[in-house]
């Protein structure tokens, strides 16, 4: 499947594991960011983010509901990998790393659900080094 979106470039997709590849223009400055959206409204994000690429995420994610009915989506723009997990009461979250980071998201989700409950944004900080911690003792 191949898609041309607003941005002016072509979009790769493989319906089967729901990845799409970007090819066209460089979108702006790439590096390790996250970012959590509740109601389309930010609401936390580490590093640098782009509203581009909430754009072309949020579009392609639709599209990819709306087919297959997945929740996740991977897109791959000049090496980096866009990851996004949607979650409920309309929470969106995007991960971008060099790789696939689905332990990552899924504890960014969770740790966002933990913030929630104790009603402290802050926390996220804290239980998202936790990750990074787990995952040094594992190596």
């Amino acid at each position: 499947m191949c898609l041309f979106v607003h941005m002016h470039c072509f979009i790769f997709g493989n319906p089967r594991n729901n990845t799409y590849k970007v090819v066209g223009p460089y979108i702006g400055g790439m590096r390790d960011a996250m970012a959590i959206f509740r109601k389309g409204k930010k609401v936390y994000s580490i590093g640098p983010f782009d509203p581009l690429i909430l754009d072309a995420v949020k579009g392609l994610e639709e599209m990819a509901r709306n087919a297959y009915g997945d929740e996740l989506l991977y897109i791959e723009v000049n090496g980096w990998m866009i990851s996004s997990l949607s979650g409920i009461d309309d929470v969106f979250i995007i991960l971008i790393s060099k790789r696939i980071e689905m332990e990552k998201l899924k504890h960014a989700y969770e740790s966002y659900r933990v913030c929630v409950a104790y009603e402290n944004i802050k926390l996220m900080d804290v239980l998202l080094s936790m990750y990074s911690t787990k995952n040094a003792d594992r190596k």
